[in-house]
């Protein structure tokens, strides 16, 4: 039963993969400052993080996609590339310079419900399949902003592991 549930799994994971180095690295701007949140937790930006990995083929080559599927906490707001007075876009993106022994990343996938942002699914690939690997990643989202067109820009970067 396991290898139906990777086959299903690997529908649904990336085969556009941007390798790791060639990620611009963004200035931090003041008018969106380091929140004190968790960045997972019960009370975090972020409620949970479903960890997973799969083996896939593209492009003829059985390559090995890690996942990290982030919940997020609906007491705040995230409009990946909308407008934010005065401010830059709410987004989540991965850290280079926070990252160890990632050789490529894809785009994050957002899933909606109800027009909000309820979950934030991040596929890449590692260059040591035998070492452990983190990912930086940066989320720029509204601080308790989940209720309506709240606009408190916050951020936070943070590294998560696998395994």
């Amino acid at each position: 039963m396991a290898a139906v549930k990777e086959a299903i799994g690997a529908q649904a994971v990336p085969t556009n993969y941007t390798d790791i180095n060639a990620i611009p690295v963004e200035q931090e701007i003041s008018c969106r400052p380091m929140t004190d949140l968790n960045f997972i937790g019960p009370n975090g930006i972020f409620t949970s993080v479903t960890k997973d990995k799969v083996s896939i083929t593209i492009r003829g080559a059985l390559l090995e996609v890690i996942s990290f599927d982030l919940k997020f906490n609906p007491k705040h707001g995230l409009n990946p590339g909308g407008i934010v007075p005065g401010c830059n876009s709410d987004d989540v993106m991965v850290v280079a310079a926070q990252s160890s022994n990632v050789q490529s990343v894809a785009a994050p996938v957002f899933t909606r419900t109800n027009n909000k942002v309820t979950s934030v699914k991040l596929f890449f690939m590692r260059l040591n399949k035998t070492k452990p690997v983190t990912l930086g990643v940066r989320v720029k989202f509204e601080e308790n902003g989940g209720t309506g067109l709240q606009f408190i820009p916050r951020r936070k970067t943070e590294g998560i592991s696998f395994p």
